[in-house]
């Protein structure tokens, strides 16, 4: 117990640490020139006058719905009833415009051919059908040479189709190989129904053709269609029994001459009469070219 008293003692009479004054006025000096925290004031909202020149967009005003009176709405009627008048004198208009149009071409058709008469026709017997229509596409079969009128002839048959757009047809076309440069005439290409029934595939027209084609002129070297007739009608058990029988298929071709056309044969065309000019040295007078209807627009140019 006295041990213990005597250390107490001891502790509490060891002096305690004393802090000077000038360490203590050192540290007031610092807290004062050290700087103040920085304060973050909020933006401040723009003054009110800022918004006095924006224009607010208000949406317009609206009436209210009312029904149409009389005479709105037979003002509405007429002008109705004069669209559709309109429309339809335009339509008439063009209906005749179009009808005279045809019906000009085939009176000028008519004087044309008033005095000629078609030749004797010739037929095509196509056997081992089964086996020809199998044929690929675009793979010929060219047809027998004939004459009509001293102008040789002859068909190329396109079992398998001869166009994209007609590769489920037979194309047929009557090629000439004389040596005429044009020739004007009225072609008529079909397929016979042998059981004696109306022709239901067949085509005709008027054509120039010569033994070179002059597309600027309107003459080419054959004549017929790339969708003669559909390949399914002459299928066994087709729509038209007639057209094949005993395994074999009759073409047939009519032909109208109605005389020889005057073309310029020239290869250069325009640049030879003043290449000519140049080399004789004399004047040349051109040969007048006679108007040729196209067969394929029907008009004259």
């Amino acid at each position: 117990m006295g041990a213990e008293l005597s250390g107490l003692t001891a502790a509490a009479e060891k002096p305690v640490p004393r802090v000077s004054c000038d360490r203590a006025s050192q540290e007031i000096d610092d807290c004062d020139r050290a700087p103040p925290p920085r304060c973050v004031t909020p933006p401040r909202t723009p003054p009110r006058a800022a918004f006095e020149d924006v224009e607010i967009k208000r949406p317009p005003r609206q009436r209210p719905a009312r029904a149409p009176g009389y005479l709105h709405r037979k003002r509405s009627e007429a002008k109705s009833f004069l669209r559709v008048s309109l429309r339809r004198w335009a339509r008439s208009v063009g209906a005749w415009s179009l009808d005279a149009f045809r019906l000009r071409g085939y009176a000028r058709n008519r004087r044309r051919i008033k005095g000629q008469h078609w030749e004797a026709p010739f037929f095509w017997d196509v056997g081992d059908w089964k086996s020809v229509r199998e044929r690929p596409f675009r793979a010929k079969v060219v047809g027998p040479a004939f004459e009509r009128g001293g102008h040789s002839f002859n068909i190329d048959l396109y079992p398998g189709g001869f166009r994209e757009d007609g590769k489920a047809s037979v194309g047929a076309y009557l090629r000439y190989t004389g040596d005429r440069p044009c020739l004007e005439l009225r072609l008529r290409l079909s397929v016979v129904d042998q059981r004696g029934g109306p022709d239901v595939a067949w085509r005709s027209g008027l054509a120039l053709l010569g033994n070179r084609a002059r597309l600027d002129q309107g003459v080419v070297t054959n004549w017929g269609s790339a969708r003669l007739v559909p390949r399914v009608w002459l299928a066994a058990g087709g729509a038209h029994p007639g057209l094949v029988v005993d395994d074999c298929v009759r073409f047939r071709v009519d032909v109208m001459i109605l005389g020889e056309r005057r073309v310029d044969v020239n290869p250069l065309g325009g640049l030879a009469l003043p290449l000519a000019r140049e080399v004789v040295g004399a004047p040349i007078t051109p040969v007048k070219r006679r108007s040729i209807v196209s067969p394929m627009k029907g008009r004259a140019r």
